[in-house]
């Protein structure tokens, strides 16, 4: 930046000009052999971390080192007032270590400076290092990780710097801006979570509650009656063991009981192998089976799910395979559905509420003909066709309220570059 471009009464200075003038004012964290897991001890001296600046949690942490290693690594030391700066994975992040902070060392994943409070207010740095002019400048160029910039580059970082009154001024008006941010973002969120319990609802209680509007607990007195044992074969997954890598990673579809949320699974979160299976108790589901969670925390426990593709299940899930032709699998899956209520009342032992592959197996199951059935699922799937349509409104606000929240973000960055660049009026 050239003289004629600085603002009256500023003055262009770098990084070490305003740094206290004692030795280790600016200092990156010991590296190898300095810190290894070997020193840490119970407690004694805290070794903090990249957690305490990125979340600014600088009660977190569990490495300690003792007051002998303390005293060979006092350089590193970490003070109330200091600045900490994350320069390794997530870089930039910073925070100013708090008064009442615990006595230690900063570990090699930070960097550490102490300002000289004559020239720069803590706040007004603190906007300064969150600001593009300090954030690209610590970045080396070229390479596909990303890293800091040694300490000695770091320290010759240029920027103009106003008179201790005006820094308070901009703090001042930076501090209005993002507070009335924060409102903002505080608003859209609160109606983008609004949003995503909307759709959680049309997506999961209206796809239940459809399948009880159709087959009501009033059942019609020419419907035919049956356990569920004598229509369909039941039984129940089971997990490969944890301790076998060989079991997991394959190719074969494994879910648990709180991927079932009335849906139809095309694909799991894991898969296990040939040996996997063959190996254990999980049983191989064709497609078209229907499955039910007995157990799992919240509303899980009666959900169901009917099979795309064939899939294995934990021991949590018990399957439902129908045999009988006088049920077609998609209606006696909507009669599962809607007596979803029903099912997680049923208590077995120590009166305690519970499926099990036995209650399963007695459950009654009411069928019409198989024509009647065809159309009742015909009519279930029209009225979700239906609901559809709010479904998109409702995912097209959430999409633009997040815009707005990614628009209110890139203003941050962009509002800090004005006071650090001679830009920001006040």
């Amino acid at each position: 930046m050239t003289k004629n471009k600085i603002p009256k009464g500023w003055e262009e200075v770098c990084l070490e000009d305003i740094i206290k003038k004692e030795k280790n004012s600016i200092k990156r964290g010991p590296w190898g052999s300095s810190v290894k897991k070997s020193f840490f001890v119970p407690s004694g001296y805290k070794v903090y971390q990249q957690h305490n600046i990125i979340y600014n949690d600088f009660k977190y942490g569990s490495y300690y080192i003792n007051e002998k290693k303390f005293l060979e690594l006092e350089e590193f030391e970490v003070k109330p007032g200091n600045f900490l700066i994350s320069c390794s994975g997530t870089i930039g992040s910073v925070s100013q270590v708090p008064i009442g902070a615990e006595k230690g060392i900063m570990n090699q994943a930070l960097l550490k400076i102490s300002l000289d409070e004559s020239k720069v207010l803590n706040d007004y740095f603190l906007y300064f290092i969150k600001s593009p002019t300090f954030q690209q400048k610590i970045l080396t160029r070229g390479g596909a990780m990303k890293n800091i910039q040694s300490v000695n580059k770091i320290k010759k970082i240029k920027f103009i710097l106003p008179s201790l009154e005006f820094q308070k001024r901009i703090v001042q008006k930076l501090d209005y801006i993002f507070n009335k941010f924060r409102e903002k973002k505080k608003l859209i969120q609160e109606l983008v979570t609004k949003n995503l319990i909307d759709l959680k609802f049309l997506d999961q209680n209206l796809n239940r509650n459809l399948s009880q509007a159709y087959l009501p607990m009033q059942i019609p007195e020419h419907w035919a009656v049956k356990k569920l044992e004598e229509i369909a074969d039941i039984g129940q997954g089971g997990t490969p063991s944890r301790l076998k890598s060989e079991y997991w990673n394959g190719d074969i579809p494994w879910i648990r009981s709180g991927e079932l949320l009335d849906n139809i699974i095309y694909d799991s979160r894991e898969k296990i192998t040939k040996k996997g299976l063959s190996e254990s108790s999980t049983k191989l589901c064709p497609k078209n089976t229907i499955m039910i969670a007995m157990t799992g925390q919240g509303l899980t426990r009666g959900r169901t799910t009917l099979l795309g593709i064939e899939c294995c299940a934990n021991q949590s899930c018990a399957h439902i395979i129908k045999k009988s032709p006088d049920v077609e699998t998609e209606f006696l899956w909507e009669f599962m559905k809607s007596r979803y209520w029903h099912i997680r009342s049923i208590y077995h032992g120590m009166g305690q509420p519970g499926i099990n592959v036995s209650i399963i197996k007695q459950l009654e199951i009411f069928f019409p003909s198989i024509e009647e059935q065809k159309l009742i699922v015909e009519k279930i799937k029209k009225a979700r066709t239906n609901i559809e349509s709010p479904k998109k409104n409702i995912k097209l606000i959430f999409e633009k309220l997040q815009s707005q929240i990614k628009y209110l973000n890139s203003l941050d960055s962009s509002i800090l570059d004005f006071p650090f660049s001679g830009k920001l009026v006040v």
